[in-house]
């Protein structure tokens, strides 16, 4: 299915009736179960396969004699008249409002879809996660050139707190999708389309439990009692530093260094994001290197021999 939703973050998202056959049964009948492909005008245009040498030319429609069935042609200069599958012309969109109920209802989000920006970014709803009350938008293009557009141009997509964000493919890199305890997440990482779509809501809920709460600076013993009564998060700038150390030092991938300190390659990608994890990850990482919640702070912790 990472070809739909590869498709789905373009900026054509439609398929040639031809390429739809390349999904396979199952991903093809879930398809269309969901009602996810809608007919759309059939392409006047195509590609010539019969040269060698890919161009582009006009389809000739023939309906003769009188009843017979429509046959499609090419005129190709060097193989002459090319006969044409009538599915190469069918043009098969995306419907991606029915996408943007669809992932609605299988968070268990309730009330009216809004979309805000065109094709791009709707509002699902607004629903508590774990202890959080987050809006939840679906956004298409956040890869796009203009995608920091779409956060200046909306105010309620950049005003709103602590906003839970779907992409369609992958997650953007621009720090600015991060901020202000932004939580974004790509649809096409779990496979719910084709299987029970609770399983969105549960990973969901799993990743957002993992997700620091807000970025309180903590450097002291004092501080970190003090983060302990104000927040769930903790972490500094030398904790990152010294495990990217560790990392690189003991030639690991990160999720390699993950296993090692007790947690997961997503919570230690975004503890290097943003200096910032659960308090109770912290300990944990701290207990697993041989070190105080206050030494990893300081990015202190045994050298590792093993």
């Amino acid at each position: 299915m990472i070809a739909f939703w590869i498709r789905a973050d373009l900026d054509d998202a439609a398929f040639r009736g031809d390429e739809l056959r390349k999904f396979g049964p199952a991903a093809l009948g879930a398809l269309e179960k969901e009602n996810l492909l809608k007919r759309g005008e059939d392409l006047q245009m195509v590609e010539c396969d019969a040269c060698g040498t890919p161009h582009l030319e006009t389809v000739a429609i023939l309906t003769e004699p009188p009843g017979s069935e429509a046959r499609a042609y090419i005129y190709c200069p060097e193989a002459g008249r090319v006969s044409v599958e009538l599915e190469r012309m069918q043009v098969w969109a995306i419907d991606l409002d029915r996408l943007a109920r669809l992932t609605s209802s299988a968070l268990g989000l309730c009330g009216r879809i809004v979309q805000v920006a065109a094709d791009r970014v709707w509002l699902l709803g607004t629903a508590s996660f774990v202890d959080r009350t987050r809006d939840v938008f679906l956004v298409r293009g956040t890869t796009w050139p203009d995608s920091l557009q779409l956060i200046a141009g909306n105010a309620r997509l950049s005003t709103s707190p602590c906003p839970l964000i779907l992409c369609l493919n992958r997650v953007p890199d621009d720090a600015e999708w991060h901020d202000h305890e932004r939580v974004v997440m790509s649809l096409s990482e779990f496979d719910w389309l084709q299987c029970d779509h609770s399983t969105l809501l549960a990973k969901t809920t799993e990743i957002l439990r993992e997700h620091p709460r807000s970025l309180v600076d903590a450097v002291t013993p004092s501080a970190l009692q003090e983060s302990n009564k104000v927040s769930r998060s903790i972490g500094s700038p030398a904790a990152v530093s010294a495990l990217l150390a560790l990392k690189d030092r003991k030639g690991w991938t990160v999720e390699q260094l993950s296993i090692e300190v007790g947690t997961t390659a997503r919570t230690l990608q975004n503890f290097f994001k943003t200096s910032k994890v659960r308090s109770s990850v912290f300990r944990t990482m701290a207990e697993r290197l041989g070190t105080s919640p206050e030494g990893l702070l300081k990015g202190q912790f045994p050298d590792r021999q093993d």
